[in-house]
C-alpha cells in the first residue's frame, strides 16, 4: 500500500517531465557539440563543403590512393570481420556441420 501511495499520478507526471527535460537537454548539448566541432574544423581547415574536406584530407594524407574508395574498404572490413567471427568463435565449424547435414538430407 505504501508503494502505491508513493507512486501517485503527480509523481509520475513529475518523473516524466524530468525525464523529458533531461532527454531534451542531452540532445541539445550533443547537437551543439557536433555543430561547434564541424564549424571549428571548417574554419581551421578553410573548407566549406564535404568535397573540399575530402580533397584537403587526401592531400594531407598522401599515403592513401585516390582510387581507394569506401566500397573497397567496406568489403575488406567485412571479410576480416567474417574471418574473425568464424575462426575465433568457432562459428565456422557449426555452420559447416549444419550445411553438411542439409546436404545429406537432400541426397
Amino acid at each position: 500500500q505504501a508503494l502505491d501511495e508513493a507512486i501517485s499520478i503527480e509523481n509520475r507526471r513529475l518523473a516524466m517531465r524530468y525525464a523529458g527535460a533531461s532527454l531534451g537537454l542531452g540532445t541539445l548539448l550533443a547537437c551543439t557539440g557536433a555543430f561547434v566541432t564541424v564549424k571549428s574544423a571548417q574554419y581551421y581547415l578553410g573548407v566549406n563543403s564535404i568535397h573540399e574536406f575530402a580533397v584537403y584530407m587526401r592531400s594531407f594524407l598522401p599515403g592513401r590512393k585516390a582510387e581507394a574508395i569506401g566500397s573497397m574498404q567496406i568489403e575488406e572490413r567485412k571479410d576480416r570481420a567474417t574471418t574473425w567471427f568464424r575462426d575465433s568463435l568457432g562459428v565456422g565449424k557449426i555452420v559447416g556441420a549444419v550445411e553438411a547435414d542439409r546436404q545429406e538430407r537432400q541426397l
